[in-house]
């Protein structure tokens, strides 16, 4: 399971390269988000992305709380797309809980997870959006929660996508 999950990772970290020519891999970009775009950052017609796109991502940490990412509303008028998130949680004892995505189109999704317990390790839950999934409206923020992790929690979701 945790070689399924890290493969998935990878190809989910793999989705935000771009190339930077023919026959070439840029991989500047980390999983926090995009450094080094030429053009002010928007990406050209090599890249996986759609011409035009804008990559965005948002990562956060906390403890026996939820936590939340957050894919930003833009301010210009274009649609935020969510490609996938990443949500991981280990607390002193299991318990489940629910992951939400709000500012969808078609409304909010909801993924049950677990937490696990310290002692047997942590149950990540990787999700990839193909093709990428748009907000309801354009300027409108797409939101992941992770559920509250409990009792000596440690918690992280990251989101990751792209305006257009």
């Amino acid at each position: 399971m945790r070689r399924l999950s890290l493969a998935f990772a990878l190809s989910l970290l793999a989705t935000c390269a771009f190339a930077a020519g023919p026959g070439t891999i840029d991989n500047t970009i980390s999983p926090l988000g995009p450094t080094g775009y030429p053009n002010g950052g928007v990406v050209g017609f090599d890249s996986e992305y759609p011409a035009g796109a804008i990559p965005v991502a948002n990562s956060a940490v906390g403890t026996t709380a939820a936590v939340v990412a957050t894919l930003p509303a833009s301010t210009t008028g274009k649609t935020t797309y969510i490609c996938g998130f990443y949500v991981s949680a280990v607390a002193t004892g299991a318990l489940a809980g629910n992951i939400t995505v709000t500012g969808l189109l078609n409304g909010q999704q909801n993924f049950t997870t677990l937490t696990q317990a310290v002692a047997t390790g942590i149950n990540p839950t990787p999700f990839g959006y193909s093709p990428c999934y748009p907000a309801s409206a354009p300027n409108t923020a797409i939101v992941v929660t992770s559920p509250a992790a409990g009792a000596g929690g440690v918690n992280s979701a990251t989101a990751v996508g792209y305006q257009l």
